[in-house]
């Protein structure tokens, strides 16, 4: 029977799960709300920063929202300890599960918003990247994380459906949105949804050449931050949860229009390119179905997203506002990013080392393999490795080693290794094609203009 914490069978089980309480789903989905409180006091704190830098005093409107939403989470879990208390429950075993560091964080952030204040008073209001590192800003970027993720750790040590419907996948994926906005504010300046997009307008403010790689160097490292920013949550969820349709893309959308907005929407139509990645992030999710027992699968995901999310960027770029980077310079930045991805993805997924197993062989191995007796096991993996050798053409024909007609067809079966080799042969084509082409398309535009 399938349970979840919003039914009275489902705290029933929790219950006897645990010693400690745990939260239903409608105690974790309003803390998720208030904590989007906070978030909207964020983003406009941000705004102000941003478009108003001449802020004279601590007690601003923005101010006014983020700590409200403060008071009014810190308040709504501190009720929760109480409620259990008032049952009988002493010391941590009134805590709920999960909301132990969540309480921790109420405590961090106030001790931040006290030194905000009194570094306010002592050295005047900060602006631009000043006021993404200062000290108190660091502490409450802290504290709201501790507190945002709260739904999150509560849900990941329950034992529910790996596969949850939206509804009941909610509060986790709100909490997941809203602490990946809060990573990606303090990571404003590093982020391709800004005022420091790669177009044409951009780079002709950068004439020297020591200007240029300034700029170049800045927008490929807001690639690679972002994506890691972006791809990290997702991996994450998928290791643990088989997440509904339809999360990539609130996930991915929201932090580049909350983004987007702090800056007034000067570069709007950027935001498609988290809708388009988003999308297609969980088209994937669902076709190479990623778990922590199919590792090969995380890793296709993990390399094949950047991708999916950065072509579509530049190519709205290029669209809209004029790219200002040559073609060499966008298309590596997303076979890098790729490549980072890859790297993210072995990270969240590792090569399996025990019995022997190699890496590939850890990626391509049935998912039940673990579960088999030690001789069923090695006598499985050698009918498997036999497998694997013959779906990359290797066979043998009267003693003579001969490729496979259907090698390419075979590989391409291999979903994950199909997916991590064909993204960064396609995107290394396309950018070779086009730099083939665009002189020819140049050189006859430049005639027909020299003609007339």
């Amino acid at each position: 029977m399938v349970t979840t914490l919003g039914t009275p069978t489902g705290r029933r089980v929790a219950r006897r799960w645990s010693g400690r309480p745990r939260a239903g789903w409608a105690t974790d989905l309003v803390t998720t709300l208030l904590g989007g409180w906070v978030v909207a006091g964020l983003v406009a704190d941000g705004h102000a920063h941003v478009n108003a830098p001449r802020l004279e005093t601590f007690f601003t409107p923005s101010h006014g929202v983020l700590y409200s939403g403060y008071v009014a989470v810190s308040v709504w879990i501190g009720w929760q300890v109480l409620a259990w208390r008032r049952r009988g429950r002493t010391g941590l075993g009134a805590v709920p599960v999960g909301y132990g560091l969540g309480l921790l964080g109420a405590a961090v952030f106030a001790a931040g918003g006290l030194a905000d204040l009194a570094w306010h008073s002592l050295l005047g209001i900060e602006a631009d990247v000043e006021a993404l590192l200062s000290p108190p800003h660091l502490l409450l970027f802290l504290g709201v994380v501790l507190i945002s993720t709260t739904p999150w750790r509560a849900a990941w040590s329950w034992p529910g459906p790996a596969a949850p419907s939206f509804r009941v996948f909610l509060p986790v994926l709100l909490s997941v949105v809203a602490t990946a906005m809060f990573v990606a504010f303090f990571l404003l300046h590093l982020s391709p949804f800004s005022d420091w997009a790669p177009t044409s307008a951009r780079a002709a403010l950068f004439t020297g050449h020591e200007q240029r790689e300034l700029f170049q160097s800045h927008g490929v490292a807001e690639i690679l931050v972002t994506t890691a920013a972006l791809l990290l949550p997702l991996l994450l969820l998928v290791r643990r949860w088989r997440p509904p349709f339809g999360s990539a893309t609130v996930l991915f959308t929201t932090v580049a229009v909350l983004t987007s907005a702090i800056f007034d929407f000067r570069q709007g139509a950027l935001v498609l390119a988290g809708l388009v990645g988003g999308l297609t992030a969980d088209l994937l999710v669902g076709w190479l179905r990623p778990a922590a027992s199919r590792p090969g699968a995380v890793r296709a995901l993990a390399t094949a997203v950047p991708a999916a999310l950065w072509l579509p960027y530049f190519g709205l770029v290029a669209a809209r506002y004029g790219l200002g980077w040559p073609a060499t310079l966008w298309a590596g930045s997303v076979v890098l990013a790729s490549l980072a991805g890859l790297a993210l993805g072995l990270l969240a997924a590792p090569p399996d080392a025990r019995h022997g197993r190699t890496s590939l062989e850890g990626a391509l191995a049935p998912s039940g393999d673990r579960r088999l007796p030690p001789r069923l096991r090695r006598t499985r993996r050698k009918r498997h490795t036999t497998y694997v050798a013959s779906s990359f053409g290797s066979s043998r024909s009267n003693g003579r080693k001969v490729l496979g007609p259907s090698c390419v067809a075979r590989l391409l079966a291999l979903r994950p290794g199909g997916v991590i080799l064909l993204i960064p042969m396609v995107v290394v084509l396309v950018a070779g094609l086009w730099l083939i082409l665009r002189p020819i398309v140049s050189g006859g535009r430049t005639g027909k203009g020299e003609d007339r």
